[in-house]
This record gives structure tokens, C-alpha cells and sequence, in this order.
């Protein structure tokens, strides 16, 4: 059973997002959403293989890298790019944001790097971290304005358990149960949730319809004539 939510089944691009992206954010009346505020953020988490500089961390828990392996049709498609008149970028996480370039990954020595990876599995020794599987948490618990735990079920059973947490922040699927709101709604000026969400633009996903003509995998074979 594998820890973690996304980060643990998703694609390991690593990509923060279009910096216009935050600060349209900001301009939206959420505060500290602006890029110039979230940068340092992003640089504390991340333990970069090329190093740190002022877009990049190095001493983080979360290490980034290059990827290993690339497929011909990936290099064909990043100089095919260039010769269209698109700009080469050194790192689409540093100080531009546009441009085609290879994508760096959440990875540590060739393996996912997932949230449970890079934060629990260092702390898995603590005499007060207890790690409860197959659990859902139905809501956070308070006193006052300050939340003291959560209240969970476990293999299914519905029957409620409790313990204790130091979440700062509910997700989506919490919040409404806990009658709590999410942060990013309430500290901007009435801004729908659903723009906020549409504006998660930051993935630069292409989709290449038709078949090439080479392909490679790990094991280093070179069929060919198969679709993508």
C-alpha cells in the first residue's frame, strides 16, 4: 500500500506554474499569492540535483532532478520547437517561465519522490508519529477557532475514531464537514472557487495525435511502426 495522494501515482513533471498565474492570484485580492511571495516557499522545499540559485532550493526535503532517460521523439520535438521560433528555456521553473525545454522530475536517484517520501518516511522513528492506513478523515475537530484533531474512519467500518493533529490548513473534502472554509476562498474579494481551479494552468501538457515511427523503453528496444 502506497502512501500519499497525487504525488504518489501522478507523472513527476516537476512544474510549479506560470508565475502570471500567482500573481493573478494576488491580484485577485489573495494576499501572498503573488509569485515574489511564494518563491521562497518553493525554494525551501526542494533539494535540486543542478544546485540552488535564486529560483532554485538545494537544501530542501524534496529532491528534484533531471530525468535519466529520454526518447528520441523527445529530443526531435524540443529542436522541432526551436526551429518553429519557440525560445529555448534554461529551466521552465526559474526565470522564464516559457519556452520548450526537458522537464525536470520529483524524483531521488531515479525513484519517485513523492509528499510521504520526502517528509514522513524521515520521520518514521518518532515515538509520537503514529501512521493509521486505509483511514478517511470525515472532519476536523476544534476548540474555539483552534483545531485540536481530526475525527476518521478506518477500514471501512464507519464507526468514528479521533486523534490528534497539527494540519494548519483542511482540504476541499474536509472543510464542508468541519464547517470550515479553504483559505484561498475566503481571503479573496468573493472570488469563485471555480476560478481559482481553472486557473491551475501550469502543466504543459501536448497532446500528439497519430503513430511514430520509433519508440524506445527502458530495456533499451527499438521496435518499430508502433503507435505512441
Amino acid at each position: 500500500l502506497r502512501l500519499g495522494g497525487g504525488s504518489a501515482i501522478n507523472g513527476m513533471m516537476f512544474i510549479r506554474g506560470h508565475r502570471d498565474d500567482y500573481d493573478r492570484w494576488s491580484d485577485l485580492g489573495c494576499a501572498g499569492w503573488d509569485y515574489a511571495s511564494v518563491l521562497p516557499y518553493f525554494r525551501r522545499m526542494e533539494s535540486n540535483r543542478r544546485g540552488q540559485d535564486e529560483w532554485r532550493g538545494g537544501q530542501g526535503p524534496h529532491s528534484v532532478e533531471d530525468l535519466n532517460v529520454h526518447s528520441p521523439l523527445t529530443h526531435a520535438w524540443v529542436k522541432a520547437a526551436q526551429q518553429a521560433g519557440i525560445p529555448r528555456s534554461d529551466d521552465l521553473n526559474g526565470a522564464s517561465h516559457e519556452g520548450v525545454d526537458y522537464v525536470q522530475v520529483a524524483q531521488r536517484k531515479g525513484w519517485r519522490e513523492s509528499a510521504a517520501t520526502a517528509y514522513l518516511h524521515p520521520l518514521r522513528k518518532r515515538a509520537n508519529l503514529r501512521v493509521q492506513l486505509k483511514a478517511r478523515v470525515t472532519r476536523i475537530l476544534f476548540d474555539g477557532r483552534k483545531a485540536r484533531g481530526i475525527e476518521f474512519t478506518r477500514d471501512g467500518n464507519g464507526r468514528p475514531e479521533t486523534a490528534s493533529a497539527l494540519n494548519r490548513r483542511s482540504s476541499g473534502q474536509v472543510s464542508p464537514a468541519s464547517r470550515t472554509r479553504p483559505a484561498s476562498v475566503t481571503t479573496c474579494r468573493s472570488t469563485p472557487a471555480s476560478i481559482i481551479r481553472s486557473r491551475l494552468t501550469g502543466t504543459p501538457w501536448e497532446a500528439v495525435p497519430g503513430r511514430c515511427i520509433t519508440w524506445c523503453n527502458c530495456s533499451g528496444s527499438w521496435p518499430t511502426g508502433r503507435g505512441c
